[in-house]
């Protein structure tokens, strides 16, 4: 796979949310990063604490950013 498929592999799933996409859409680009270092000679553990810590960040940003938007107030659709 191309840097461009991996970036469009996450906007052709029309039918997750907005944050899912985002999320699946940055973890493959880290995943294109690591593939990258990973060409030019760098260590297999620096690739795998590259991605988890992508993805630990990403999983923290994503929780606050739903956190922020909840609202507390019941509301009723009629």
């Amino acid at each position: 796979m191309t840097f461009h498929t991996l970036i469009n592999f996450g906007l052709w799933h029309s039918y997750l949310t907005y944050l899912e996409v985002a999320m699946n859409t940055f973890v493959l680009i880290s995943l294109a990063i690591s593939e990258f270092l990973e060409s030019i000679s760098f260590s297999v553990s620096i690739n795998d604490y590259f991605i988890l810590i992508s993805v630990f960040v990403l999983f923290i940003f994503i929780n606050k950013n739903s956190a922020l938007n909840k609202n507390n107030n019941l509301e009723v659709w009629v």
